[in-house]
């Protein structure tokens, strides 16, 4: 197996686990505050925050979003809409 190939194995396994990972992670977040999409998101940012570039996740609204939809359809989540100050939902 040449490296180039191994390095591709590789980065498949650890997006694999990565997008695994995220479901637990959002399930956690928000067993711990009420929090909105954004603030999850930022959150994963913290936590996938690697200086190794090859270490490349993204987490980001195209992602974290249709996670959080699929979530709640499947039950595992309850979201709801708040207004704010602004009357902004």
């Amino acid at each position: 197996m040449t490296d180039e190939k191994f390095n591709e194995s590789h980065k498949k396994v650890f997006k694999n686990f990565s997008n695994g990972i995220i479901h637990n992670l959002i399930l956690w977040i928000i067993s711990k505050e009420s929090i909105h999409g954004y603030g999850i998101m930022k959150k994963l940012e913290e936590f996938f925050n690697f200086n190794d570039s090859k270490c490349d996740i993204n987490v980001n609204s195209s992602k974290i979003y249709p996670i959080l939809s699929k979530m709640e359809k499947s039950g595992f989540i309850v979201g709801e809409w708040n207004i704010n100050e602004n009357n902004k939902r």
